[in-house]
Protein backbone atom coordinates (compact mmCIF):
# COMPACT_ATOMS: atom_id res chain seq x y z
CA UNK A 1 0.00 0.00 0.00
CA UNK A 2 1.40 3.43 -0.88
CA UNK A 3 0.29 7.05 -1.02
CA UNK A 4 2.44 9.93 -2.26
CA UNK A 5 5.63 7.98 -1.76
CA UNK A 6 4.52 6.42 1.53
CA UNK A 7 4.76 2.65 1.81
CA UNK A 8 3.31 0.47 4.59
CA UNK A 9 5.19 -2.80 5.02
CA UNK A 10 4.32 -5.90 7.01
CA UNK A 11 7.34 -6.66 9.18
CA UNK A 12 8.62 -10.12 8.32
CA UNK A 13 12.40 -10.27 7.92
CA UNK A 14 15.42 -9.11 9.93
CA UNK A 15 15.85 -5.97 7.82
CA UNK A 16 12.31 -4.84 8.59
CA UNK A 17 12.68 -5.64 12.29
CA UNK A 18 15.90 -3.63 12.54
CA UNK A 19 14.14 -0.64 10.96
CA UNK A 20 11.33 -1.15 13.47
CA UNK A 21 13.70 -1.16 16.47
CA UNK A 22 15.83 1.77 15.25
CA UNK A 23 12.95 4.20 14.60
CA UNK A 24 12.66 5.62 18.17
CA UNK A 25 16.25 6.85 17.95
CA UNK A 26 15.09 9.08 15.08
CA UNK A 27 11.80 10.17 16.64
CA UNK A 28 13.41 11.21 19.95
CA UNK A 29 16.79 12.35 18.62
CA UNK A 30 16.32 15.89 19.97
CA UNK A 31 14.25 15.04 23.04
CA UNK A 32 16.34 15.27 26.26
CA UNK A 33 13.53 13.74 28.34
CA UNK A 34 13.22 10.47 26.43
CA UNK A 35 14.39 7.31 28.20
CA UNK A 36 15.13 4.51 25.70
CA UNK A 37 13.50 1.22 26.77
CA UNK A 38 15.76 -1.78 27.19
CA UNK A 39 16.04 -3.06 23.63
CA UNK A 40 16.53 -6.65 24.79
CA UNK A 41 13.18 -6.55 26.61
CA UNK A 42 11.30 -5.19 23.59
CA UNK A 43 12.88 -7.79 21.33
CA UNK A 44 11.88 -10.53 23.78
CA UNK A 45 8.29 -9.28 23.90
CA UNK A 46 8.03 -9.45 20.09
CA UNK A 47 10.11 -12.58 19.51
CA UNK A 48 8.74 -15.61 17.68
CA UNK A 49 8.65 -17.48 21.00
CA UNK A 50 6.99 -14.64 22.95
CA UNK A 51 4.81 -15.89 25.82
CA UNK A 52 2.03 -13.66 24.46
CA UNK A 53 1.67 -16.03 21.50
CA UNK A 54 0.35 -18.68 23.89
CA UNK A 55 -2.92 -16.73 24.11
CA UNK A 56 -2.73 -14.12 21.36
CA UNK A 57 -1.26 -13.07 18.05
CA UNK A 58 0.36 -9.91 16.71
CA UNK A 59 1.63 -8.31 13.53
CA UNK A 60 4.11 -5.43 13.21
CA UNK A 61 4.07 -2.76 10.49
CA UNK A 62 6.48 -0.04 9.43
CA UNK A 63 5.90 3.00 7.21
CA UNK A 64 8.62 4.27 4.88
CA UNK A 65 8.99 7.36 2.74
CA UNK A 66 11.89 7.77 0.32
CA UNK A 67 13.77 4.93 1.98
CA UNK A 68 13.38 6.44 5.47
CA UNK A 69 11.34 4.65 8.16
CA UNK A 70 8.84 7.18 9.50
CA UNK A 71 6.39 5.16 11.61
CA UNK A 72 5.80 1.79 13.23
CA UNK A 73 3.01 -0.04 15.04
CA UNK A 74 2.08 -3.51 16.30
CA UNK A 75 -1.48 -4.80 16.01
CA UNK A 76 -2.41 -7.57 18.45
CA UNK A 77 -5.30 -9.74 19.57
CA UNK A 78 -5.52 -11.00 23.15
CA UNK A 79 -7.87 -14.01 23.24
CA UNK A 80 -8.06 -13.89 27.04
CA UNK A 81 -9.41 -10.34 26.89
CA UNK A 82 -11.87 -11.26 24.13
CA UNK A 83 -13.25 -14.05 26.30
CA UNK A 84 -13.51 -11.76 29.33
CA UNK A 85 -15.20 -8.85 27.51
CA UNK A 86 -17.39 -11.02 25.31
CA UNK A 87 -16.18 -9.29 22.17
CA UNK A 88 -13.02 -9.37 20.11
CA UNK A 89 -11.03 -6.26 20.98
CA UNK A 90 -7.79 -5.58 19.13
CA UNK A 91 -4.88 -3.49 20.33
CA UNK A 92 -2.37 -1.24 18.64
CA UNK A 93 0.90 -0.57 20.44
CA UNK A 94 4.62 0.14 20.16
CA UNK A 95 3.47 3.13 18.13
CA UNK A 96 6.07 5.67 17.01
CA UNK A 97 5.62 8.23 14.24
CA UNK A 98 6.99 11.45 12.87
CA UNK A 99 4.79 14.53 13.13
CA UNK A 100 2.68 13.76 10.08
CA UNK A 101 -1.04 13.04 10.33
CA UNK A 102 -1.14 11.30 6.93
CA UNK A 103 1.59 8.85 7.96
CA UNK A 104 -0.12 8.12 11.27
CA UNK A 105 -3.50 7.59 9.62
CA UNK A 106 -2.11 5.21 6.98
CA UNK A 107 -0.18 2.98 9.37
CA UNK A 108 -2.98 2.87 11.95
CA UNK A 109 -5.46 1.98 9.20
CA UNK A 110 -3.17 -0.88 8.18
CA UNK A 111 -3.13 -2.11 11.78
CA UNK A 112 -6.93 -1.83 12.04
CA UNK A 113 -7.42 -3.67 8.74
CA UNK A 114 -5.30 -6.56 10.03
CA UNK A 115 -7.37 -6.62 13.23
CA UNK A 116 -10.61 -6.73 11.20
CA UNK A 117 -9.20 -9.72 9.30
CA UNK A 118 -8.68 -11.44 12.67
CA UNK A 119 -12.34 -10.86 13.53
CA UNK A 120 -11.92 -7.82 15.77
CA UNK A 121 -14.82 -5.47 16.29
CA UNK A 122 -12.96 -2.74 18.18
CA UNK A 123 -9.42 -1.31 18.25
CA UNK A 124 -7.91 0.08 21.45
CA UNK A 125 -4.51 1.58 22.19
CA UNK A 126 -1.78 2.34 22.72
CA UNK A 127 -1.35 -1.06 24.40
CA UNK A 128 1.89 -3.02 23.94
CA UNK A 129 0.28 -6.48 23.66
CA UNK A 130 -0.95 -6.25 27.26
CA UNK A 131 -1.59 -3.52 29.82
CA UNK A 132 0.91 -5.38 32.04
CA UNK A 133 3.68 -4.70 29.49
CA UNK A 134 2.96 -1.08 28.63
CA UNK A 135 0.05 1.13 27.69
CA UNK A 136 -1.38 4.66 27.58
CA UNK A 137 -0.36 7.86 25.83
CA UNK A 138 0.86 10.92 27.73
CA UNK A 139 -1.25 14.02 27.07
CA UNK A 140 0.28 16.17 29.82
CA UNK A 141 3.75 16.11 31.31
CA UNK A 142 5.96 15.59 28.26
CA UNK A 143 8.11 18.49 29.49
CA UNK A 144 9.82 16.25 32.07
CA UNK A 145 11.39 12.76 32.00
CA UNK A 146 9.10 9.81 32.79
CA UNK A 147 9.52 7.76 35.93
CA UNK A 148 10.24 4.05 35.81
CA UNK A 149 7.47 1.99 34.15
CA UNK A 150 5.60 5.13 33.05
CA UNK A 151 4.76 5.87 29.37
CA UNK A 152 6.29 8.71 27.40
CA UNK A 153 5.71 10.10 23.91
CA UNK A 154 5.99 13.33 21.92
CA UNK A 155 3.30 15.88 22.73
CA UNK A 156 1.77 15.61 19.25
CA UNK A 157 0.73 11.93 19.51
CA UNK A 158 -2.80 12.64 20.83
CA UNK A 159 -3.28 14.85 17.76
CA UNK A 160 -2.20 11.99 15.49
CA UNK A 161 -4.60 9.54 17.14
CA UNK A 162 -7.52 11.96 16.80
CA UNK A 163 -6.63 12.56 13.16
CA UNK A 164 -6.75 8.81 12.53
CA UNK A 165 -10.29 8.61 13.93
CA UNK A 166 -9.57 7.49 17.49
CA UNK A 167 -11.36 9.02 20.47
CA UNK A 168 -10.49 8.97 24.17
CA UNK A 169 -11.78 5.96 26.10
CA UNK A 170 -10.23 6.36 29.56
CA UNK A 171 -8.22 8.83 31.61
CA UNK A 172 -5.31 7.70 33.77
CA UNK A 173 -3.33 9.76 36.27
CA UNK A 174 0.31 9.44 37.34
CA UNK A 175 1.01 10.72 40.84
CA UNK A 176 4.20 12.56 41.77
CA UNK A 177 4.90 11.89 45.45
CA UNK A 178 7.14 14.37 47.26
CA UNK A 179 9.34 12.62 49.83
CA UNK A 180 8.59 14.57 53.00
CA UNK A 181 7.98 13.44 56.60
CA UNK A 182 4.71 11.54 56.74
CA UNK A 183 1.71 12.83 58.60
CA UNK A 184 1.18 11.40 62.13
CA UNK A 185 -1.81 9.38 60.88
CA UNK A 186 0.58 7.03 59.06
CA UNK A 187 2.44 6.15 62.25
CA UNK A 188 -0.82 5.63 64.13
CA UNK A 189 -2.10 3.35 61.37
CA UNK A 190 1.14 1.37 61.41
CA UNK A 191 0.95 0.82 65.18
CA UNK A 192 -2.71 -0.16 64.89
CA UNK A 193 -1.83 -2.73 62.21
CA UNK A 194 0.86 -4.23 64.46
CA UNK A 195 -1.60 -4.49 67.36
CA UNK A 196 -4.03 -6.25 65.01
CA UNK A 197 -1.47 -8.96 64.27
CA UNK A 198 -0.14 -7.65 60.94
CA UNK A 199 3.60 -8.11 60.43
CA UNK A 200 5.85 -6.46 57.87
CA UNK A 201 9.05 -7.71 56.23
CA UNK A 202 11.18 -7.19 53.11
CA UNK A 203 10.47 -9.34 50.04
CA UNK A 204 12.78 -12.29 49.44
CA UNK A 205 14.83 -12.00 46.26
CA UNK A 206 16.95 -15.14 46.59
CA UNK A 207 16.59 -18.88 47.20
CA UNK A 208 13.39 -20.80 47.99
CA UNK A 209 11.91 -17.75 49.71
CA UNK A 210 11.87 -15.88 46.40
CA UNK A 211 9.71 -18.44 44.62
CA UNK A 212 7.39 -18.74 47.63
CA UNK A 213 6.95 -14.95 47.77
CA UNK A 214 6.34 -14.81 44.00
CA UNK A 215 3.54 -17.36 44.22
CA UNK A 216 1.93 -15.43 47.10
CA UNK A 217 2.42 -12.09 45.33
CA UNK A 218 0.69 -13.52 42.28
CA UNK A 219 -2.41 -14.38 44.31
CA UNK A 220 -2.59 -10.93 45.96
CA UNK A 221 -1.86 -9.10 42.70
CA UNK A 222 -4.43 -11.09 40.71
CA UNK A 223 -7.18 -10.57 43.28
CA UNK A 224 -6.40 -6.86 43.65
CA UNK A 225 -6.46 -6.14 39.91
CA UNK A 226 -9.08 -8.63 38.70
CA UNK A 227 -11.51 -5.86 37.76
CA UNK A 228 -9.03 -3.54 36.08
CA UNK A 229 -10.26 -2.16 32.78
CA UNK A 230 -8.91 -3.81 29.63
CA UNK A 231 -6.66 -6.17 31.61
CA UNK A 232 -6.59 -9.93 32.04
CA UNK A 233 -4.64 -11.89 34.65
CA UNK A 234 -1.37 -13.48 33.66
CA UNK A 235 -0.73 -17.13 34.35
CA UNK A 236 1.23 -17.94 37.51
CA UNK A 237 4.22 -19.15 35.49
CA UNK A 238 4.11 -16.02 33.33
CA UNK A 239 4.08 -13.85 36.46
CA UNK A 240 6.99 -15.83 37.91
CA UNK A 241 9.11 -15.36 34.79
CA UNK A 242 8.48 -11.62 34.86
CA UNK A 243 9.32 -11.54 38.58
CA UNK A 244 12.67 -13.20 37.90
CA UNK A 245 13.49 -10.35 35.52
CA UNK A 246 12.15 -7.71 37.90
CA UNK A 247 14.24 -8.87 40.88
CA UNK A 248 17.35 -7.53 39.13
CA UNK A 249 16.19 -4.01 39.99
CA UNK A 250 14.32 -4.67 43.26
CA UNK A 251 15.57 -3.15 46.51
CA UNK A 252 14.12 -5.32 49.32
CA UNK A 253 14.30 -2.40 51.77
CA UNK A 254 11.52 -0.62 49.85
CA UNK A 255 9.56 -3.69 48.68
CA UNK A 256 7.61 -4.65 51.79
CA UNK A 257 5.27 -7.59 52.47
CA UNK A 258 2.34 -7.44 54.91
CA UNK A 259 1.29 -10.77 56.47
CA UNK A 260 -1.41 -11.94 58.86
CA UNK A 261 -0.94 -15.28 60.58
CA UNK A 262 1.73 -16.17 58.05
CA UNK A 263 -0.40 -15.36 54.99
CA UNK A 264 0.48 -12.49 52.63
CA UNK A 265 -2.32 -9.92 52.64
CA UNK A 266 -0.64 -6.95 50.97
CA UNK A 267 2.57 -5.51 49.59
CA UNK A 268 4.24 -2.20 48.77
CA UNK A 269 6.42 -2.35 45.66
CA UNK A 270 8.87 0.51 45.85
CA UNK A 271 11.46 0.62 43.06
CA UNK A 272 14.51 2.83 42.57
CA UNK A 273 13.95 5.10 39.56
CA UNK A 274 16.32 3.36 37.18
CA UNK A 275 15.16 5.68 34.41
CA UNK A 276 17.80 8.11 35.68
CA UNK A 277 20.73 5.87 34.64
CA UNK A 278 18.75 4.29 31.77
CA UNK A 279 18.78 7.67 30.04
CA UNK A 280 22.55 7.26 29.60
CA UNK A 281 22.79 3.68 28.24
CA UNK A 282 20.66 4.13 25.11
CA UNK A 283 18.58 1.03 25.82
CA UNK A 284 21.55 -1.35 25.57
CA UNK A 285 22.82 -3.47 28.48
CA UNK A 286 26.09 -4.34 26.76
CA UNK A 287 29.42 -4.00 28.57
CA UNK A 288 29.47 -0.22 28.18
CA UNK A 289 25.84 0.06 29.25
CA UNK A 290 26.39 -2.10 32.33
CA UNK A 291 29.40 -0.02 33.40
CA UNK A 292 27.40 3.19 33.01
CA UNK A 293 24.44 1.68 34.90
CA UNK A 294 26.62 0.55 37.81
CA UNK A 295 28.38 3.92 37.94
Amino acid sequence: MSDAGLTITVVKDDKHWEAFYRLPEHIYADDPNWVPPLESSVRQQLASDSTFLQYGQFQAFIASRNGQTVARVVASVNRRLAKEEGRTVGFFGYFECIRDSDVAREILQAACQWLVEQGCQHCRGPVNLSTHIGCLSVIEGTDSPPYLMMPYNPDYYPELFAGAGFSKEKDAIAYDFVMEPLAPVFERSYKLALKSGITFRPVNTQGPGFEKDCRALYQVFTQSFENNWSATPRSEDEFYQEAKEMRKIVDPDIFLIAEHQGKMVGFWMGLPDYNIPFRHINGKLNLTGIVKLLW
